[in-house]
């Protein structure tokens, strides 16, 4: 009994732990779609708890000519799934991109295959278009915000094109994600 007070008490303790490392951060404010130069970029040391080390970068080298896949803000922590591949590499299937958007933009739930539209302008000279089609919905965050009506929504992205075509109408107008499907859909 005593022992398993003893570890019950050591697994509270580890899970709050935190890891003394160097990790990567923006610079400056970053736009989803530009790709990294070491000026974007700066180092620091400090404390992060385990999960989000193992997640983050440690060296600047690490990131020479990535592809930001979401906006990062100046001093925001860099972590794996914020960034793709080189352009020259190009994109692996299942990349992740990471949308903040209104609840009432999203009409969809994890698992869901969506298109991804953009509206952009305003009045009658507005324009819409699907920027990716057939994307699933990896995963929706509902944070806990003042407003509650934020919702972070995960797509899971092909190609290096769609993550492109998706993170530069993120910047030019509103993003919609749009359950596919109905009648004439297999």
């Amino acid at each position: 009994m005593a022992i398993a007070a003893l570890v019950a008490f050591w697994a509270v303790q580890q899970a709050g732990q935190t890891e003394r490392v160097g990790f990567v951060v923006a610079a400056s404010d970053l736009a989803p779609g530009h790709v990294l130069r070491p000026g974007d970029l700066a180092h620091l040391d400090g404390a992060l708890d385990g999960r989000l080390a193992s997640r983050s970068f440690r060296a600047l080298e690490d990131l020479a000519g990535g592809v930001v896949v979401r906006a990062l803000t100046e001093g925001e922590l860099i972590e794996r799934s914020d960034v793709a591949a080189d352009g020259d590499a190009g994109l692996a299937v299942g990349w992740e991109l990471g949308l903040g958007l209104d609840e009432a933009r999203v009409v969809a739930e994890t698992g869901d295959v969506v298109d991804v539209v953009a509206a952009i302008g305003s009045g009658e000279s507005a324009t819409s278009e699907v920027v990716a089609s057939g994307v699933r919905v990896q995963r929706i965050t509902r944070p806990d915000t003042f407003d509650g009506s934020s919702v972070t929504v995960v797509l899971g992205l092909d190609s290096r094109e769609q993550v492109l075509a998706v993170s530069r109408a993120s910047v030019a107008g509103s993003v919609f994600v749009v359950r596919a499907g109905g009648p004439n859909e297999p």
